[in-house]
């Protein structure tokens, strides 16, 4: 796979938020913002790591890399990925994690986690404890 950062940005965001508007998909690149510490050269390493962004695992990845997406959902991660990309990117939330609200039980490491907010079909965490710490200990596992 070749793809530039604005294109694993967008299509991550696209993939992962893309019915839940603007705010949703800029909930999520803050995952991938405060997983990679602020750090816009980790964005698209943070994104492909497996079993990060589920857009990205097996056969899924392989497809949404051949994907070209159009509408106003995709113009918005377009949009959100060239802010990131070009470091303009100020989050919103210091989230490191999210699932699926409908997922009949919670990840394992949501219960090392605090929960900050569900925002229509996700659920969002953070680090427990110091956060700059914790980002840290994120890049260490990318």
């Amino acid at each position: 796979m070749n793809l530039s950062t604005v294109m694993v940005l967008a299509l991550t965001y696209w993939a992962e938020a893309r019915g839940e508007g603007f705010a949703g998909m800029c909930k999520v690149a803050d995952t991938a913002w405060n997983r990679a510490g602020g750090d816009r050269e980790r964005l698209v390493a943070v994104c492909l790591a497996p079993k990060q962004y589920s857009c990205w695992n097996g056969a899924a990845g392989r497809e949404l890399a051949k994907t070209r997406p159009r509408g106003e959902a995709w113009k918005t991660a377009l949009a959100i990925a060239r802010m990131q990309a070009a470091g303009q990117w100020r989050p919103q939330s210091r989230a490191t994690h999210y699932h699926a609200a409908n997922m009949r039980r919670k990840p394992s490491w949501a219960s090392r986690m605090v929960m900050i907010e569900q925002y229509k079909n996700h659920v969002f965490y953070a680090q427990r404890g110091n956060p700059k710490s914790q980002i840290r200990n994120l890049k260490s596992e990318i």
